[in-house]
């Protein structure tokens, strides 16, 4: 029954991540387990992700730098973002030429804008990131976190220009009159255009109350009433 799914997958779920680290194939096969299950969570869309992850890591032949890659990202989930950062940046230090570099850049610049709001060193993360790493799965994504974190930092110029870029990356075509754009077919270049989309309208929004604070300060004259 339902019940009985959902407890017997948790429970493979929680193996999974108590062994991956060790043996990641071992993990591998719980992982295929709790997907099969009748369990259903939102650990399905990380027992997914590590699926693939420690698949593709173990096609390539790179169990070792895989096992270190997952001791990094259990620091995260268990809230230790320090340890996780000196671990990413002894992952590069070791495994230089790993097919996972773009995973551990990818987490680093992740961890220092959204767990620790560091924004400026976010900001030169995600830039090096983008500037290693153009073909990476992970470079729409890092598009979208370097430009959060420069509208963050206040520079709303920067910030628009990269979720344009972000944006026009997943447009099939534009009208040539009022600016109306569509995305490209696939399921991720509707997403990322959506959410290129929004920010951009967000930041339209926030210029035009900024311009209209502006025009109401001006009309009402100086601070001292001496405008």
């Amino acid at each position: 029954g339902l019940a009985f799914g959902d407890f017997e997958g948790t429970a493979l779920l929680e193996k999974a991540r108590a062994t991956e680290v060790q043996d990641p194939e071992a993990a591998l096969e719980l992982y295929h387990g709790y997907l099969a299950s009748a369990a259903f969570g939102v650990g399905r869309q990380q027992a997914r992700m590590k699926a693939r992850m420690i698949q593709d890591a173990l096609d390539r032949g790179d169990g070792q730098a895989l096992g270190r890659f997952l001791a990094i990202l259990q620091e995260r989930d268990a809230g230790r973002f320090d340890r996780a950062l000196e671990g990413c940046a002894r992952f590069r230090s070791r495994f230089r030429k790993t097919g996972l570099l773009d995973d551990v850049s990818h987490l680093e610049a992740y961890i220092l804008l959204v767990d620790l709001g560091a924004t400026s060193r976010a900001i030169e993360a995600y830039a090096d990131f983008i500037t290693r790493f153009p073909e990476s799965s992970y470079y729409d994504s890092a598009l979208y976190g370097l430009a959060s974190a420069y509208e963050e930092s206040g520079a709303a110029a920067r910030s628009g220009d990269l979720f344009r870029k972000l944006m026009d990356r997943h447009t099939a075509f534009r009208l040539p009159v009022g600016d109306v754009a569509f995305p490209k077919d696939g399921y991720l270049s509707r997403v990322w255009f959506t959410k290129a989309d929004r920010r951009l309208t967000r930041l339209r929004s926030l210029e035009q109350a900024r311009s209209a604070a502006r025009e109401a300060l001006s009309r009402a004259g100086s601070p001292t009433g001496m405008g």
